[in-house]
């Protein structure tokens, strides 16, 4: 069996292409998405006045607020300095709002995730920050 295309659908084919948000006489609009690495996300496509929630998992967000809660505990054994101390303060306070908020935003949350690591890798002379670095790169793949 032998499939085979005129020039004339070639032509319809790369008029579709070639304008992927407009209708062709054949094809309807041809939006093509190329997705390499995807994860806890949503995509819509088509659609007007469509909303789109997603609902983080309460444990993941347990897990986090406990995370904070032994970070805060553990803040004065990491001896930082009181700009990164400071700063530090900051990122926890941020992800502890967005931990409370009925739609917290997980760009944030990974943000200031990544700014409390590299924070509590500066101190790695301390015993305690050794003890932290492990439970921040499962955290953090909870928000990706």
């Amino acid at each position: 069996m032998t499939i085979s295309i005129t020039h004339y659908g070639i032509v319809q084919i790369e008029g579709a292409l070639s304008k992927p948000d407009e209708a062709t006489e054949y094809f309807p609009p041809v939006n093509i998405i190329n997705i390499h690495q995807m994860s806890n996300s949503v995509i819509q496509q088509g659609n007007v006045k469509s909303t789109q929630s997603v609902i983080f998992e309460e444990k993941t967000i347990n897990d986090l607020k406990e995370f904070l809660l032994v970070l805060r505990e553990k803040l004065p054994e990491l001896s930082l300095s009181s700009e990164d101390q400071t700063e530090l303060n900051a990122d926890i306070s941020t992800i502890e709002a967005q931990t409370d908020s009925s739609k917290p935003k997980k760009g944030i949350i990974k943000e200031s995730l990544l700014s409390v690591q590299r924070i509590i890798e500066g101190a790695t002379g301390a015993v305690v920050a050794q003890q932290l670095l492990p439970y921040i790169p499962p955290l953090l793949a909870l928000f990706k």
